[in-house]
């Protein structure tokens, strides 16, 4: 659940980042050209634009002078300031000093003679552009003292002027906001893919589980149709409790007093039963040496008529229960033999260590 919800924050952020990234490249994006035009159309005969103003922005401004009627003439003179200045003289016009803002340009009206003489042809400008109704023109300024006239012909109003610049727009936030959302994007289609691809396996697990263990009830559930066969045409057989055995369950005491009872009815733990006349012991019990063990081997599970039994040799005193057993090695328990002084070692003689020696079959062989 928490891959999912990392996955699905991941993802939202990078689209969100992507967006942002096309919005500063398209919405926000700032223009790449500055337009200023003068608040309105001018009422003076004469418009001076003042040396700098249509270099302020870039070094190239395309001049768009418009006359308020369409065959008015239009004349844009280019002069040093001083000789434009002193050829206006006390005639009224608007003087462009700057810009009030990214869209006007600021102006001041100055008052005079309503009239001045015509501008085209003069031999005063360095330069001098004509037109009809509009004249548009693309201008690299000079960056000296150079002013710029507009007119058309002297007597009716001014031209209003427009400049417009084309500058280089730059997007800092595009490469970053985009490389940002697609790395974001990756990220949580990544983490998306891992959380299904965990999801799928651990659904195919369960699935392997839940057969295995469907398979494994129908195996234990069910019998092979021939076992299924036998026991249908197997009679049941009844079962006999025993009689001292009652229908609730037995207590401790009761399976004490069942084994003391058992114990008392088996005839080889009787006073006078085989175990007792053989030395033997029932159970886990180590039953002693006796002169012939072969014969008393499965006393403790065939009973043997008392007829048959033979008592067990005493040990007399000159041969002990020690003397009858013979030496012993280690801790293990060395077998007793009918004649032990023949097998006795004597300090002067080697030790012997042959099995024979001590079982009875005979002497050790002469190497």
């Amino acid at each position: 659940m928490i891959r999912r919800i990392l996955a699905a924050v991941l993802v939202v952020l990078g689209l969100v980042a992507v967006g942002l990234a096309v919005g500063s490249a398209t919405v926000w994006r700032s223009s790449d050209t500055v337009t200023a035009s003068m608040p309105a159309q001018p009422t003076e005969p004469v418009v001076i634009v003042e040396p700098g103003v249509l270099g302020m922005v870039a070094e190239t401004v395309t001049l768009t002078a418009t006359s308020s009627t369409e065959d008015a003439p239009v004349v844009l003179a280019f002069a040093p300031s001083s000789d434009v200045t002193a050829w206006v003289g006390a005639a009224a016009h608007v003087a462009v000093t700057g810009m009030s803002s990214w869209t006007d340009l600021r102006v001041e009206e100055v008052a005079g003679e309503e009239s001045v003489p015509n501008p085209a042809g003069a031999d005063l400008w360095t330069r001098e552009l004509t037109g009809t109704g509009e004249l548009v023109v693309e201008l690299n300024p000079d960056p000296g003292d150079v002013a710029l006239l507009a007119a058309t012909d002297g007597t009716a109003a001014a031209p209003r002027i427009t400049l417009t610049w084309t500058v280089p727009v730059t997007n800092p936030y595009l490469v970053p906001l985009v490389a940002a959302g697609a790395v974001l994007l990756v990220l949580g289609l990544a983490i998306l893919a891992y959380d299904i691809l965990v999801r799928r396996e651990v659904r195919a697990r369960e699935r392997a589980r839940e057969a295995r263990r469907t398979a494994d009830a129908t195996a234990t559930s069910q019998l092979p149709a021939d076992a299924i066969a036998a026991l249908a045409a197997e009679p049941a057989k009844p079962v006999e409790a025993p009689a001292s055995v009652t229908a609730s369950t037995l207590t401790r005491r009761q399976l004490r007093e069942l084994e003391r009872r058992r114990r008392q009815e088996d005839p080889r733990l009787a006073d006078d039963g085989p175990v007792a006349r053989s030395g033997g012991a029932a159970g886990a019990g180590i039953v002693p040496a006796v002169l012939d063990p072969e014969r008393y081997r499965a006393l403790r599970y065939v009973d043997v008529p008392e007829e048959a039994l033979e008592p067990v040799q005493e040990p007399t005193p000159e041969h002990g229960p020690t003397h009858d057993a013979g030496p012993a090695r280690g801790s293990a328990i060395v077998p007793g033999v009918a004649e032990p002084e023949r097998h006795r070692q004597s300090p002067s003689e080697p030790e012997r260590t042959s099995w024979r020696s001590l079982w009875g079959f005979g002497e050790e062989e002469q190497r």
